[in-house]
């Protein structure tokens, strides 16, 4: 799993309060996690490991490991910087049919233009959408 410092904050200050006997307590607290930020000195929630510099060359590494795949979860301007350097095979959106007028917008301030294939779409009886892209290259 990569997060951004943000998300990471969030999910730090609560997934380890969650009673063990949760499943998802026990697939966050034991997962491996990489956070991305040039502003903490450590990273303490278990598993978690702190990516501080040159995230390109750091993911290209992750990436060349077994294993499953590399999740992100939240982490916009984590996601715009993935995106931006080309290092986003596949991108997964929960989409819900809610206009808020105000908050982050996962490609405001996008300085670069990316066409998405669409992989799969799925609606669900909430009005929720899901989309699964590939950026072209």
């Amino acid at each position: 799993m990569l997060l951004g410092r943000r998300t990471y904050e969030g999910f730090a200050a609560f997934w380890p309060t969650v009673p063990e006997d949760d499943p998802f307590s026990a697939v966050m607290n034991n997962r491996t996690k990489y956070v991305v930020s040039t502003t903490l000195d450590k990273a303490e929630w278990k598993n978690s490991h702190l990516i501080k510099e040159d995230l390109v060359e750091e993911l290209n590494k992750l990436k060349q490991q077994p294993g499953k795949d590399i999740t992100v979860v939240g982490s916009g301007t984590l996601v715009r910087s993935l995106l931006k350097s080309g290092l986003v095979d596949e991108l997964q959106l929960m989409l819900c049919p809610v206009v808020l007028g105000v908050g982050s917008r996962l490609f405001d301030g996008a300085d670069f233009m990316r066409t998405m294939k669409v992989l799969e779409t799925r609606s669900f009886s909430s009005g929720m959408i899901y989309l699964r892209l590939q950026p072209e290259k």
